[in-house]
């Protein structure tokens, strides 16, 4: 039962976090992607899955309690199950001025990881393209190995989505 209730909670804030998101379309999203290889050209349009988050906090648990260290620009992805409701978001703190486009965040003199899951993410994925009655799947890890597959257009109306992290890439939380 406090397990579940855990759950709903962080499902909760993943979801008021997306609801803080404004659309990835014409923000610094694009930056990040080319300063990831993927030029604007080539992703003219951003999927509705990205959304940009312009003073996302960064916590982390000192003791009991959870203390922002860093505030920046994020893109977000929304991570869904089968059902299509967002359970989780995807962080990436975002500074498309630094070698591939990531933020440096420090704290207590160690580098941080830029990229986080808020809320329930087994069994889902970021559906960064998803065509009507596709019959092809194509999956990768996170989001720019996906995009830049998309962007390769090997499938021709495939999807195309990212399983978040390899652990719930192949089922193993």
């Amino acid at each position: 039962e406090y397990a579940e209730r855990m759950r709903q909670r962080h499902i909760a804030d993943a979801r008021r976090i997306w609801a803080e998101g404004k659309p990835a379309q014409g923000s610094p999203v694009h930056a990040y992607f080319a300063a990831r290889g993927i030029a604007t050209a080539a992703l003219p349009h951003l999927p509705d899955c990205l959304r940009f988050h312009p003073a996302l906090p960064y916590m982390v648990k000192d003791g009991r309690e959870w203390r922002e260290v860093y505030r920046g620009p994020a893109m977000l992805a929304a991570v869904v199950p089968p059902s299509g409701e967002l359970t989780a978001v995807h962080r990436t703190w975002i500074n498309p001025e630094l070698p591939k486009g990531k933020a440096q965040i420090l704290h207590g003199g160690e580098a941080q990881q830029v990229k986080k899951v808020i809320g329930s993410k087994k069994g889902c994925a970021i559906r960064l393209h998803s065509p009507q009655g596709f019959t092809t799947l194509v999956m990768g890890e996170g989001i720019e190995t996906t995009a830049t597959a998309w962007v390769a257009d090997a499938f021709p109306d495939a999807a195309y989505w990212a399983g978040v992290d390899l652990g719930n890439l192949s089922g193993h939380q």
